[in-house]
């Protein structure tokens, strides 16, 4: 859901700058048939897909199973058509234009944002609610389950509790920071002309739109602190074990948080490039459900991101694909300029951005997915390695590792199988606890099954172990060069089209401007 709602918000901050098609139906009757009409069918589709999951649950005895496989299926294709239909509101009918026209809106910036925004919000709400009858259902046989392993009944979470934590973690997480990024957007707008003169720079705007964009994302760790339910974890020995273990890996952190989720959620994050901003969140249900090995395991994959830089690397991938995309664009412009060939369709201002777009969908929909599924194994591995007993007294498995633990020349250090069993045994433990098959992957993540085979194929392997840590190197190593050659290509010729001739006559057409009547308003354009 976090993406899918970060792509929405990306379309309309596009189509209040650029807006790439006129509306095809103009009349206020149609626009209000479709924004509501969308929230009817979307309830209408989690309803039907609801009802399926629940019949397949009901059906045979590996109905849970097969349920799970099919609600996951169907929250994607569902999370992706209320996408679709918002992208209809903005294509097919004037909703942004209409509530831009809204004088009090633009009173308070990002607020007629916000407003914009608003029939995804609902329709993903909508979608959630009509989903709870199978989430319910699934739960209470996860509750069950974890009831005979642990000892413990959790407490199911009512359809109140189930639609307020969805909301607040799928939806709020995303849209308090990006409303600030509206916001900021509505100011740059609005006071164009007035911020390239102070700072003497056209760039100036999109410069200081980037830097709130910035700033936003390193302060999201202390935001959703708040939007999200925690709490500090209480004193104690699995505090006292956690807080050893970051002393010993390095991982420096403001605090250690409870993730409260009524004890329905089994996970656990650290979030934060920078330690004094940076927190570890451990989820009510983790603690209840696993044990603490199995904890620090889970704790130990989640550092993993953090020593091995694996958010600084996918800001380089995202840095790396604007660029190309960019220079994608430019190209295509230069050419068509430049070159004489007859093609079967024009090539437009329209035509161009969404190839743009086109290449950045190619390069997040194969490139980031194969990227962020080998940051996940590169992470289980760091949190195998945490797992790992400290002595060979400990190690309960045939292993290779402690019999030569004061062997510091080995590069990298061999895997210890107890760490392995340890950690393959917290994966899938918050798999069960979470109704996640271990067999289904997802864009970002490989299935559990394969993960805790690859992790164990490792302990097993030492070649392989090498090989895949020079893969993931290689990885990072290609994606920081992408984005320094296309730095460095878009500054070379940022210096070439922007002579001191071609500025001055930029100035001169920005004065034209300045004493030419405004007549436009500057949200419908």
């Amino acid at each position: 859901m976090y993406l899918h709602a970060i792509i929405a918000y990306c379309l309309l901050i596009w189509w209040l700058q650029e807006r790439p098609v006129e509306p095809w139906f103009g009349g206020t009757g149609i626009m209000w048939a479709i924004v509501i009409g969308q929230m009817f069918v979307v309830a209408f589709m989690a309803t039907l897909a609801s009802r399926s999951a629940v019949r397949v649950f009901d059906g045979s005895p590996d109905g849970p199973h097969e349920a799970q496989h099919l609600l996951h299926r169907n929250n994607f294709i569902l999370r992706s058509f209320v996408l679709l239909t918002f992208v209809a509101c903005l294509a097919l009918t004037p909703w942004v234009q209409r509530v831009g026209d809204v004088g009090f809106l633009d009173a308070v910036p990002g607020l007629a944002g916000f407003v914009m925004l608003t029939p995804y919000l609902m329709t993903a709400t909508i979608g959630m609610a009509c989903t709870f009858p199978i989430d319910r259902k699934i739960r209470f046989w996860v509750a069950g389950t974890q009831a005979w392993q642990t000892g413990v009944v959790p407490h199911v979470w009512d359809f109140k509790s189930y639609l307020g934590f969805n909301v607040r973690h799928q939806l709020l997480a995303v849209v308090i920071p990006t409303t600030i990024i509206l916001a900021a957007f509505d100011v740059t707008t609005k006071y164009e002309r007035e911020i390239k003169d102070a700072f003497k720079i056209v760039w100036a705007p999109d410069a200081l739109l980037g830097l709130t964009s910035a700033v936003v994302f390193v302060f999201a760790p202390w935001m959703l602190r708040h939007i999200w339910t925690t709490q500090r974890l209480p004193d104690g020995p699995l505090r006292s074990n956690l807080e050893a273990m970051c002393d010993r890996i390095g991982l420096k952190c403001r605090d250690i948080l409870i993730w409260r989720s009524g004890g329905m959620i089994v996970n656990a994050a650290v979030m934060g490039i920078f330690a004094r901003i940076r927190y570890v969140m451990i989820s009510d249900g983790l603690l209840n459900a696993l044990t603490d090995k199995q904890i620090e395991a889970v704790f130990g994959h989640e550092a993993g991101h953090v020593k091995r830089h694996h958010i600084q690397h996918f800001l380089v991938f995202a840095l790396g694909s604007m660029l190309v995309a960019g220079g994608v664009m430019q190209a295509t412009a230069i050419w068509e300029e430049q070159i004489e060939v007859v093609l079967p369709f024009a090539l437009t201002t329209w035509s161009i951005q969404f190839l743009g777009l086109a290449t950045l969908v190619i390069i997040w929909g194969v490139g980031f997915g194969f990227v962020s599924r080998r940051f996940e194994r590169q992470a289980d591995l760091f949190g195998a390695r945490c797992a790992s007993p400290d002595a060979d007294t400990d190690c309960d498995e045939p292993c290779g590792v402690h019999p030569s633990l004061k062997d510091e020349h080995r590069t990298p250090p061999p895997l210890c199988t107890t760490g392995v069993k340890t950690f393959n045994s917290a994966l899938e433990a918050v798999a069960v606890m979470n109704g996640i098959p271990i067999e289904e992957r997802s864009w970002r993540h490989s299935s559990i099954a394969s993960r805790m085979e690859h992790l164990s194929s490792l302990a097993a392997d030492r070649n392989r172990l090498q090989q895949f840590e020079r893969l993931v190197s290689r990885i990072k190593r290609v994606q920081l060069a992408i984005a320094i050659l296309g730095i460095v290509v878009t500054a070379v010729y940022g210096a070439y089209i922007y002579t001191p001739r071609e500025r001055a006559v930029s100035a001169e057409s920005s004065n034209q401007v300045a004493t030419a009547p405004d007549t436009t308003d500057n949200r419908a354009n």
